[in-house]
């Protein structure tokens, strides 16, 4: 018997079949596990969702972007023709080329070169053949016309072009040499690139050259400058070309990264791989008008500051999760006691202690807790994958998903343990003094303390973090870590009252001061006495995650509604027109008279330690027609256009300014 009470006990279920002793009661394995699982799938699911939310930022960013421009770009300016030079700036980058950038892409531009009495662009780029839709004429030395060109000028595959030389030579004595215009056979014609809906990929680096610069396409300034033809050749013909027509050539090395699905990690690898690539290649050309550049680094640096960012929302939201599931997992061990009463009465007769009892417990649920713990993880992997922001999840987050869930595993382990040990402590015979120190720590109103800290969390918790992005420092849109810490809080918190009052009342509506006539009922009142905490404890478990998974929902809609309403404003109206330069204000159509004002509008304006927007408006007719909603502020637009008409009011008009129209 000493040797029992000493934990010899556990022979009569040996070490090596603890973990089989739950098949038989496939209902307490079942629960233990899906409350594991409810555990674990909140703290996996954390890093996974914020690196998939970078991802997903990042590809919002760069799916529009050009892959050339998100990779490496070196551009060299126009100078005359020499094969030995091209051929060592070619050799020089590819020794300091970034690892994780693909195959470099090579291409001579010539701009604005006189052929005949017009002006073209001549891009010479080996592999272009694949890229372009020929209609007549084939391979061979010389140049490819696009078809309107060629239509305009009557030319077909065979014929020539003048070229016009473009480079200036002086002898020794100061005289200028002077070169005859070169003819160059027309070998193909190809259909314009402009015909097309959109850029081949191939072409995206070079597309200014066919399509002009943002400002000629938009109709802004330099709208007025025609956008030139672009002829095309193979490198050869082009180094030929240019020597024998003496055109000044530049030089363009291009590397798209290998591959355009970057996690937020990655993008900044690559980005910070991009950066030291140029200072390397800066450090070892003597040529200062060389250009090096790159989208990736800011794109990356936006992914990364979200991801970052975020964590003050999903943490939150994690560990609260945490603890509900750590609350299911202690119901699932008062539900083993429960179960295996009739065993552990007998063990507890041998001198088993409740510790022991409670370490056979934390044995006989491993397999369950196992098999929770991995459908957890693979559940909340699953669930981002499929439901979230992005399916790319870096490989550190999915190590960091893997590390909380074994936490979450081990912490469930060592929650379901304790909990069935203290569910044991009866049927060892406590002593009466422990018995009633427990029943005065379970009276003392504990969930006052979550109250307490859900109110002090309110009034000091911050609610916006400045942030710096570069040159740029301001506010990141996010929702405020408090408006989740906070109800959460106090979800639990009065959660907890409420079952104690609960049980409370159920306990008091059920006793028995007089004599019960029928015996159903004396028993019924007994049985629900007895079972009034366990009853509650289910409904409590039942309701804090209802709660919180309704409060998600809603938190959800309105931060959807605050962007969407912070869109509009940024917009400013459902029309807008916007000048290129200042200057008279247009005639307003007769559709809109009435519903249109005036705005000039400066960006970027320094402000104290914020960076704001600067809007000069008309008072009288602003308010008519701008959008606004009242909800994201507490003035409203007239409030605020009221007070522009009178004097201004020193700091206080100074903040309503900026208040209504934040940057």
């Amino acid at each position: 018997m000493r040797g029992l009470a000493r934990g010899g006990w556990l022979s009569l279920a040996p070490r090596r079949r603890a973990p089989l002793l739950l098949v038989r009661r496939p209902s307490v394995a079942l629960a233990i596990a899906v409350a594991t699982a409810v555990a674990v799938l909140p703290a996996a699911a954390g890093p996974v969702f914020l690196s998939s939310a970078g991802s997903a930022t990042l590809r919002a960013r760069t799916s529009s972007v050009c892959p050339a421009a998100l990779g490496s770009q070196v551009l060299a300016p126009e100078r005359p023709v020499d094969p030995a030079v091209l051929a060592a700036a070619v050799t020089q980058e590819a020794q300091a080329a970034a690892e994780g950038l693909g195959d470099p892409a090579v291409t001579l531009v010539s701009a604005a070169v006189a052929v005949g009495d017009n002006r073209v662009n001549i891009a010479g780029r080996n592999g272009f053949e694949a890229h372009v839709q020929r209609i007549a004429g084939g391979p061979g030395h010389g140049l490819w016309l696009p078809d309107r060109f060629a239509a305009e000028h009557g030319l077909r595959p065979g014929d020539t072009l003048t070229i016009s030389p473009n480079v200036e030579e002086w002898t020794a004595d100061n005289v200028r040499r002077v070169w005859a215009p070169t003819a160059v056979p027309v070998v193909a014609i190809y259909r314009d690139l402009r015909d097309r809906s959109g850029d081949d990929p191939f072409w995206c680096g070079i597309s200014t050259l066919y399509r002009g610069d943002p400002a000629q396409q938009a109709g802004g300034l330099g709208s007025d400058v025609p956008v030139l033809d672009l002829l095309l050749a193979d490198r050869a013909s082009m180094l030929a070309i240019a020597s024998g027509a003496h055109i000044q050539t530049a030089q363009r090395i291009e590397r798209a990264p290998a591959t355009i699905d970057l996690t937020a990690p990655e993008a900044t690898r690559l980005a910070a791989g991009i950066t030291g690539m140029h200072d390397r290649l800066r450090s070892t050309t003597q040529e200062g008008r060389i250009l090096y550049r790159t989208a990736l680094p800011p794109l990356a640096g936006r992914a990364a500051l979200v991801e970052r960012e975020l964590r003050g929302t999903v943490l939150p939201i994690s560990a609260g999760g945490l603890l509900v599931g750590l609350s299911v997992v202690m119901a699932a061990g008062a539900f083993w006691a429960r179960r295996r009463e009739r065993e552990l009465v007998v063990l507890a007769t041998f001198g088993a202690t409740a510790g022991w009892l409670g370490v056979k417990a934390a044995l006989e649920a491993l397999p369950a807790l196992a098999a929770g713990a991995v459908g957890g993880w693979s559940l909340a992997w699953l669930l981002v994958a499929q439901v979230g922001p992005s399916s790319d999840v870096s490989g550190a987050a999915l190590a960091q998903s893997l590390i909380a869930a074994v936490s979450a595993f081990l912490v469930a382990t060592a929650v379901l343990g304790v909990t069935a040990g203290v569910a044991c402590r009866p049927l060892t015979g406590a002593p009466a003094s422990e018995a009633r120190v427990r029943r005065r720590l379970a009276a003392a109103p504990w969930e006052l303390l979550l109250l307490a800290a859900a109110a002090g969390y309110w009034f000091t918790g911050g609610d916006r973090s400045m942030v710096r992005l570069g040159s740029q420092y301001g506010t990141m849109v996010q929702l405020p870590g408090k408006l989740l810490v906070v109800p959460m809080l106090a979800m639990l918190g009065l959660c907890v009252l409420g079952a104690r009052l609960a049980t409370a009342a159920v306990r008091r509506r059920t006793r028995t001061t007089t004599a019960v006539r029928s015996v159903v009922r004396l028993l019924y009142r007994r049985r629900l006495r007895h079972s009034a905490a366990a009853a509650v404890t289910l409904a409590l478990i039942t309701a804090v995650p209802v709660a919180v998974a309704g409060y998600g929902a809603t938190a959800t809609r309105t931060v959807s509604a605050t962007l969407a309403a912070q869109a509009r404003l940024g917009a400013g109206s459902d029309v807008v027109i916007t000048l290129g330069e200042p200057g008279a204000v247009p005639a307003v159509p007769a559709a809109l008279r009435g519903r249109a004002t005036p705005v000039l509008r400066v960006d970027y304006v320094q402000l104290d330690d914020r960076q704001v927007s600067l809007l000069a408006v008309d008072p009288a007719t602003f308010a008519d027609v701008a959008f606004w909603d009242d909800r994201l502020d507490d003035t409203t637009l007239a409030e605020a256009t009221r007070a522009l008409r009178g004097p201004a009011k020193g700091r206080s008009h100074r903040r309503r300014c900026r208040t209504a129209w934040p940057r």
